[in-house]
């Protein structure tokens, strides 16, 4: 199987499958300066990493020096009770035994007569169950990394009031991409949304309020870079409710079977893998090409990449398959310039 490419039809490879996971681990640290006979104490007593989450699993990394254990130490203290005495630079130390936890701390020991100044970091490793209701920040992400194409994908899910969810996608540079919690396609949403685009730097690229019918909002951008952005799912002024979010690559494409059709001055038309993508076996949809100026003619030019003898392009005057067959080829072929003469300016492929 290959691709058939650009009218200007073009195709190249590219395709991910989407996940949907949860972001379920995060890391909090803290450090203190002081001298080790003070005690010098670091301390960490809440965990906001895990937005509101259920904490499931818990271990510490800590440091206090090179000096470590001749000239100092430290003790472990878990909810204001120690659990661990003249302890040394440790990785992994375990303290989900102790769940749940309010609070840990490190405090330094003088071993020696000296008093020595001392760095005291505490790293804390945690994993979490995502509470239901959330609204992470930015790389954090609830449902991704997904890959939209030209044909319309939906993910339905819903939150509470003042929460969000956030999406990553892989986007493509040069590519303009739509996202929208309305304007059809299968998006809608029973509360008032907002939508706001991230690039991988979590800069604000984009966002839309009641760009949609009942307050429900659209974005089309383009991408700067090939990379993850993200894309967050909320409710003006705090609203909350169920929604389907609607998401694609917006290029014109040959359904995989079926017909479509579209008005157009000018443009590519890809198969159905669209530009990132191989198309499948057995694909026999066809789409209408209609000028956008009454009068005009659609007039076609491109190339082809398919199973030589087995996949073929075919091009009609008019609207449909029953007009005049103006090319038929396999293989990899340059599609020549078509010019509809149909009273309609319309060609089919």
């Amino acid at each position: 199987m290959k691709k058939f490419t650009n009218l200007k039809l073009l195709m190249v490879v590219l395709l991910l499958v989407p996940l949907f996971i949860y972001a379920d681990s995060c890391v909090q640290s803290n450090s203190a300066s002081g001298y080790d006979s003070g005690p010098t104490v670091v301390t960490i007593s809440s965990f906001p990493c895990t937005g509101g989450g259920t904490i499931t699993a818990m271990n510490l990394n800590a440091t206090i020096g090179s000096y470590c254990p001749s000239w100092y130490t430290y003790d472990i203290i878990v909810n204001g009770i120690t659990i661990a005495t003249n302890q040394c630079n440790q990785t992994g130390y375990n303290l989900t035994p102790y769940l749940p936890i309010t609070s840990v701390s490190l405090q330094s020991v003088d071993e020696d007569v000296y008093s020595d100044y001392i760095t005291l970091s505490l790293t804390l490793n945690i994993t979490y169950t995502p509470p239901l209701d959330h609204c992470y920040t930015c790389p954090t992400y609830d449902f991704g990394i997904l890959t939209p194409t030209p044909v319309s994908q939906t993910h339905s899910s819903s939150f509470g009031s003042s929460y969000c969810k956030i999406y990553a996608f892989g986007l493509v540079s040069g590519k303009e991409y739509v996202f929208k919690t309305g304007c059809g396609d299968g998006a809608t949403a029973d509360f008032d949304t907002y939508i706001e685009l991230y690039n991988a730097s979590c800069t604000l690229v984009a966002s839309n309020d009641d760009g949609c019918e009942s307050n429900r909002s659209t974005i089309t951008y383009t991408a700067a870079a090939t990379t993850t952005h993200y894309l967050k799912v909320m409710g003006f002024s705090g609203a909350g409710g169920n929604y389907t979010l609607a998401y694609y690559m917006n290029e014109m494409y040959v359904p995989y079977t079926g017909n479509n059709s579209y008005t157009v001055c000018s443009g590519h038309l890809y198969d159905h893998g669209g530009s990132a993508a191989n198309y499948l076996d057995n694909a026999n949809g066809y789409t209408v090409l209609y000028p956008s100026v009454g009068g005009n003619m659609i007039q076609v030019s491109g190339s082809q990449d398919t199973e030589s003898g087995y996949d073929y392009v075919r091009i009609y005057n008019g609207i449909g398959t029953g007009g005049m067959q103006l090319y038929s080829n396999s293989g990899t072929q340059t599609i020549p310039t078509l010019t509809s003469t149909d009273a309609s300016g319309a060609l089919t492929s």
